[in-house]
């Protein structure tokens, strides 16, 4: 109980010198990567590019689990569902039966799950940065990793074979 206190002093004293301040009640994850975007517009650091595919990843696959979250509740434990999901339903753009129901959404590969986590990463590290959030919910989170794949070599046999096919093949 005394280390409670104690942490909340410490809070409350980090709130009071300005170190951290308190994030708007209302401040949501749509918001914060307005905000994010915005700023990588007005930076010019990255190419337009990169900026249009933060976008895209935002709208696509950020905004439609998390969007509507406020930024204090998305904590280390949210983000880990979010990738899952994401590798077995895909993102918000889901074909439409010609019935208008939503088919199922296509599994996304690891590398774009890893790309999609860029706004979401770089929005948060902004509200690190401005003091609205502590920690940053994303930083302590594995990014899914590719799959190696084992390229596949022909046999002796089929390099036999092909070479007999191509003998006298001059193109």
């Amino acid at each position: 109980m005394a280390e409670a206190g104690r942490a909340r002093r410490e809070l409350l004293a980090q709130i009071e010198t300005g170190r951290i301040k308190s994030t708007p009640a209302g401040l949501t994850v749509d918001k914060l990567l307005d905000l994010y975007l915005a700023r990588l517009d007005a930076d010019g650091a990255l190419s337009a590019k990169t900026r249009y595919d933060y976008r895209h990843y935002a709208d696509d696959y950020v905004r439609p689990h998390f969007g509507s979250h406020r930024v204090r509740d998305v904590t280390p434990e949210v983000v880990p569902s979010w990738q899952p999901k994401l590798a077995k339903e895909g993102g918000s753009k889901r074909a439409k039966a010609d019935d208008g129901t939503l088919l199922p959404g296509k599994a996304l590969a690891p590398n774009t799950i890893r790309l999609a986590r860029s706004p979401l990463s770089g929005a948060f590290k902004l509200a690190v940065e401005s003091g609205m959030v502590a920690v940053d919910p994303t930083a302590g989170v594995p990014r899914p990793q590719r799959k190696c794949s084992i390229p596949k070599c022909w046999t002796p046999e089929q390099a036999g074979e092909f070479l007999s096919l191509m003998e006298g093949d001059r193109t």
